[in-house]
Formats: structure tokens, C-alpha cells, sequence
């Protein structure tokens, strides 16, 4: 593999998301299978306690996700949360360095929430730029220097504040459009519920993203019982055939474009 992409995101959700946006917008693999990993990818799984076998199908926390197209690899790794997002960069570039095998682009995907762009940048830039790669100079685009590129994108982009969950809402909307506004008027109503402003059961959906997160869970709850949202966008299409055909998709669709461009021939590291 000459074109190694390391992409670590803020949980598995966005691990499973950005999972199904490579593979029906830009034609990635999924690798199904320990031995039809490059070696080096192969021993850093070795690292992680799970899974266990030839196997590597489910997503795992926090064992690594890959993709490959063409020559091209792709690390799909959860920070399991935004605190986690520096140790868990620190620990891979300490096992790349190890493996001597080292990421050609290297991106980090997190959601904006309610931070002004110029702070979320400059935490998340200035990480990337500390374990050797070009710092972005903007949120949502890709810096590129010595054969190596970096970037930050922030859900939903375009500088806006949120969460993957205000993408994952209009999908829905399109994918499921007699389902998803009954999710909505289910939790509204229960948004108004006295219990669920003020117990402690309910204190996570009163935080900002908790209608959003309840609203895709209710809607999953019916599509798959028992099941997780993750369940529902891996196995029922959530993602449009043409990804750039629905608006919410196309701040990270570019950011992807950018991310994901060949490097030149004899500039990987």
C-alpha cells in the first residue's frame, strides 16, 4: 500500500459512518479479513485485545476500521470521545513508529458542538502539526507539505456548530420520510414530559445533542429492535447513491476529496 490514510474520529459512530460514506461515495473496500491486511496493518491489530481471529469485520472499540481501493489504505480509529482524541493519536504515532510505517495523510473528525471554528482548529491543528505533519490552516480543508497532508473537519462543517447527528437528521429524512418525523413528535413529546426535565435518568437528553441522538435511536428502534443506530446505517443504506446529492453531505465530501487525492508519485513517505 503506497497511500496510507490515518483518520481518527471522535467515536465509533463516526467510524461507522465515515465507513459507508467511503464505501458508496468513493468505491473503498471494506477488509473483511486479518490476512488480507498490508503486514504492518496486520501487526498493529496484533496491538489491540479485540478481535480476535482472521475476522475484523465488526467494528471494535478501539481497534481500527480499514478500507482499501487501488493502492490506497484507509485507518478508521475511535478516539471513544473528544478527551480521548490525544492519547489515542500519541499511542498510534508511538506504534507506527515502532512498525517504522508511517501515515502519508493523517486527518482528525470530531464534532464542532458549540465551539467558535478558531478554537476547535487551533486544539486539533496544533495536535497534528506536534506528531510531524503540516498544520491546517482552516477547519473542513487539507494542508499538504513534503509529501504529507493533514487536516481537522468538524460536523457538520462548513464552520457551523453541531454534531454528526445534524448530518446523520436530513439523511434520515430522505432515507426514512414517513418514519423520522414520527421519531420527532415521539421525543418532543417526551422533551415536555416533567420526569425527563428534571430526573437524572434523563439528564442526556437534556444536554444539546440529546433530542438529535433520541430522535435517530427512536427511529433505529423500529428499523433494527434491539439493535443500535450503528446497526441501521451499516445495513440500511442511510447513505445516498450519489453522496453529494443531499446538501448535509458536502461539506465533508470535500474535505474527503482533498483527503483522499493521490499523493505524488515519490513523495510518500
Amino acid at each position: 500500500m503506497n497511500h496510507f490514510v490515518y483518520i481518527i474520529a471522535e467515536g465509533v459512530l463516526d467510524v461507522v459512518f465515515l465507513t459507508q460514506v467511503l464505501e458508496q461515495g468513493y468505491q473503498y473496500s471494506v477488509i473483511e479479513r486479518k490476512l488480507d491486511l498490508p503486514d504492518p496493518a496486520a501487526r498493529w491489530l496484533d496491538q489491540f485485545n479485540w478481535p480476535v481471529g482472521h475476522d475484523i469485520v465488526r467494528r471494535a472499540v478501539p481497534a481500527p476500521a480499514f478500507l482499501t481501493k487501488g493502492g490506497a489504505l484507509v485507518a478508521l480509529r475511535s478516539a471513544r470521545g473528544l478527551t480521548g482524541v490525544r492519547s489515542t493519536m500519541r499511542a498510534d504515532d508511538e506504534a507506527f513508529f515502532r512498525l517504522d510505517w508511517r501515515p502519508s495523510t493523517v486527518a482528525v473528525i470530531l464534532d464542532a458542538d458549540g465551539a467558535t471554528p478558531s478554537l476547535r482548529l487551533a486544539e486539533f491543528a496544533a495536535l497534528v502539526a506536534e506528531h510531524g505533519y503540516p498544520r491546517p490552516s482552516a477547519l473542513d480543508e487539507v494542508t499538504h507539505a513534503a509529501g504529507l497532508r493533514a487536516g481537522v473537519f468538524a460536523f457538520p462543517g462548513g464552520g457551523q456548530p453541531g454534531t454528526v447527528e445534524d448530518v446523520l437528521l436530513p439523511l434520515a429524512s430522505v432515507r426514512f420520510p414517513a418514519l423520522e418525523p414520527h421519531s420527532a413528535t415521539y421525543v418532543a413529546e417526551w422533551q415536555a414530559n416533567g420526569d425527563a426535565q428534571t430526573a437524572d435518568d434523563f439528564s442526556e437528553l437534556r444536554a444539546p445533542s440529546g433530542p438529535k441522538k433520541a430522535r435517530l435511536s427512536a427511529a433505529a428502534a423500529l428499523l433494527k429492535p434491539g439493535k443500535s443506530l450503528n446497526a441501521s446505517i451499516e445495513d440500511q443504506g442511510w447513505i445516498p447513491a450519489d453522496p453529494r446529492s443531499n446538501e448535509a453531505l458536502k461539506p465533508l465530501m470535500g474535505f474527503l476529496d482533498q483527503l483522499l487525492a493521490p499523493v505524488p508519485s515519490g513523495t510518500a513517505p
